[in-house]
């Protein structure tokens, strides 16, 4: 929303970057974020204002803040890590006369997908592959070798 703003305000150049309007697709993570904010963050921005006007805590001075990310930040890991492993093993139920994915995100997130996108995939390594071979280049061992190739032979027909 920040970035909306910052565009809207500076200039003409991000004005297709994101839409304004009423989220009814968004459902799930409106309602989670909903939940998550009204606990785990009002618990912890009740502990740092808390902090703060007992004069324990000055966020303009630098030895706070890092004394205050020493000692917080692994139980805020700790915390949104559970919060993770909660939210990825719970049951999304099927809804009726709604196509979508249903069962747990961990699960459906290691899924191959059944749109077809993996045959696709699929089929484009094995061509990506052919013209590397035609053209007597190695195969790539890191992302910034693969990417070198893939940015030479995008202009290549398959």
């Amino acid at each position: 929303m920040q970035v909306a703003f910052h565009f809207r305000q500076a200039s003409d150049h991000g004005r297709d970057s994101f839409r304004v309007g009423k989220s009814v697709h968004n459902q799930r993570a409106e309602f989670f974020n909903s939940i998550l904010k009204k606990t785990w963050i009002k618990k912890w921005q009740v502990t740092f204002e808390t902090m703060m006007e007992s004069g324990i805590l000055d966020l303009d001075n630098s030895v706070h803040i890092n004394c205050l990310q020493y000692t917080h930040l692994p139980l805020l890991q700790k915390e949104l890590t559970t919060e993770q492993r909660l939210w990825n093993t719970h049951d999304i139920r099927k809804q009726r006369n709604v196509a979508g994915p249903f069962g747990k995100p961990d699960v459906l997130f290691t899924l191959p997908p059944q749109d077809g996108s993996l045959a696709a995939y699929l089929m484009l390594v094995e061509k990506f592959v052919a013209c590397i071979e035609r053209r007597d280049i190695h195969i790539p061992s890191t992302f910034a070798e693969a990417n070198e190739i893939y940015e030479l032979l995008a202009n290549e027909t398959f």
